[in-house]
């Protein structure tokens, strides 16, 4: 059976990710509420990649026109957002968007 991916797990991806689209830039010093944005580890050419990244991760289509900019902001916000209540094997997901992000 799948089961969700857990939030350690996530970011620990998810940081990998950060550093293969900022070879020139450090992403350790990165926590859970860093506006990615704002310090420039996302910016709009690679949100696209980000999003793509995202959807191969759960396996289901992310239509951006349903979210904010800012519920991409922050590595909490996504995790909770995308990856939290969907199951990472299948693409499975419960439809979960919360506006707190």
């Amino acid at each position: 059976m799948a089961k969700t991916m857990q939030k350690e797990e996530f970011k620990q991806q998810f940081l990998t990710f950060l550093q293969s689209i900022n070879l020139d830039q450090e992403v350790r010093e990165i926590d859970d509420t860093t506006n990615l944005l704002e310090a420039g580890y996302i910016d709009s050419l690679n949100m696209v990649e980000m999003i793509i990244y995202l959807e191969e991760m759960t396996g289901e289509e992310i239509a951006i026109e349903n979210y904010q900019l800012r519920n991409f902001y922050t590595i909490e916000g996504i995790y909770h957002i995308f990856i939290a209540n969907k199951v990472t094997v299948g693409g499975i997901s419960d439809g979960y968007h919360d506006e707190r992000f």
